[in-house]
C-alpha cells in the first residue's frame, strides 16, 4: 500500500483523473487518506483485510461521472465513496462496491432484495439503477447468518453549507481547520456538488490557505476561493494572538451564507 496520506508531487501518479477535469497536475493522489484529511474507501478496505472492522463497507463510484471513463492510476484500486446521495442521478447505473469479512454480502435498497454476492478478495460488486433512498449490506457467514450490517442513506433535496472548525479556540502561530462541505441539513455530504466557494476572516486570524482534494487544477491555494471536489474544501487559519472572536464565513452562489465563530487568545 501507497501510501497513508496523500501529498503534493508525484502527481496523478495514483488517482483516477475524469477528462472533464482540467488543470495543473498537484496531488499525488494515491493516499488511503486524501489531502484534505478525508479517509477513502481504500482505507476501508484495508481494515476489512487487516482484521480492524466489523461492519461492511459500502462505496459507490461516483454517478456524476457516469458515461466518462476514468485513467486509471497505478495504486489506487477505486474511485467509489462512501455515498449514496447522488440528487438528480435518478436511473443511472450504480457501481456499488462492499467491503468486509465472511462468506458472501445482500445488498437492500429501501428494503427490496438486490442480491447476495460472495465476497473475493474481502469484496463483493454489485449494478443497479439510481433510487434514492437507503442502501443496507448485511455480511453472511458461510451457514447464512448475519455477521454485521452497515447502511448508507440519501441525503435530502435541500443543500446547505456545513462548516466546522477543528478547535474552539485560536492563539497566536496556533492552526485551525476548517471543513466545509455541501450537505443536506442532517449533515449528509453531497459528493456531486462541486461548486466555487469562498472564505472571508473577520477577528484575529489570517486565511493560510484553502484547496480540495481533486489532483489537477489550475486554482491556487492562497486564494479566498476554490472549488469543491466530491463536495468539501478545508481552510486552514493561522492565529494572530490578539483576543477576540474570529468570524469565519463561506459563501457559494448556490446555497446561503454559513458563518462559525472560534476565539482568538
Amino acid at each position: 500500500m501507497w501510501t497513508a496520506w496523500d501529498y503534493l508531487g508525484e502527481a496523478c501518479i495514483g488517482d483516477w483523473t475524469y477528462p472533464s477535469y482540467k488543470g495543473l497536475p498537484l496531488l499525488a493522489g494515491q493516499g488511503m487518506i486524501d489531502i484534505t484529511g478525508k479517509p477513502l474507501a481504500a482505507m476501508a478496505y484495508m481494515r476489512a483485510v487487516w482484521g480492524l472492522q466489523d461492519k461492511p463497507f459500502i462505496a459507490v463510484s461516483p454517478l456524476n461521472h457516469s458515461g466518462e471513463t476514468p485513467r486509471k492510476g497505478s495504486w489506487q484500486f477505486t474511485n467509489a465513496v462512501d455515498s449514496y446521495s447522488w440528487n438528480g442521478f435518478e436511473g443511472k447505473t450504480v457501481h456499488a462496491e462492499v467491503y468486509g469479512i465472511g462468506d458472501s454480502v445482500s445488498l437492500y435498497l429501501n428494503g427490496k432484495f438486490l442480491g447476495t454476492k460472495r465476497y473475493k478478495d474481502y469484496q463483493a460488486r454489485f449494478e443497479f439503477p439510481y433510487e434514492p433512498g437507503t442502501l443496507n449490506a448485511v455480511s453472511l457467514n458461510g451457514e447464512g447468518k448475519t455477521i454485521a450490517e452497515s447502511t448508507l442513506c440519501s441525503a435530502g433535496d435541500e443543500t446547505v453549507l456545513t462548516v466546522i472548525s477543528d478547535r474552539d479556540t485560536l492563539g497566536e502561530g496556533e492552526l485551525a481547520y476548517i471543513t466545509i462541505e455541501f450537505t443536506d441539513k442532517a449533515g449528509n455530504l453531497k459528493p456531486f456538488m462541486e461548486e466555487e466557494i469562498s472564505v472571508e476572516i473577520a477577528g484575529p486570524a489570517v486565511l493560510l490557505g484553502l484547496g480540495s482534494a481533486l489532483c489537477k487544477t489550475d486554482e491556487i491555494y492562497t486564494d479566498c476561493s476554490h472549488t469543491t471536489y466530491r463536495g468539501r474544501a478545508i481552510a486552514v487559519l493561522k492565529g494572530t494572538g490578539s483576543e477576540g472572536t474570529i468570524h469565519i464565513t463561506c459563501r457559494s452562489a448556490c446555497v446561503d451564507d454559513t458563518t462559525i465563530e472560534i476565539e482568538g487568545k
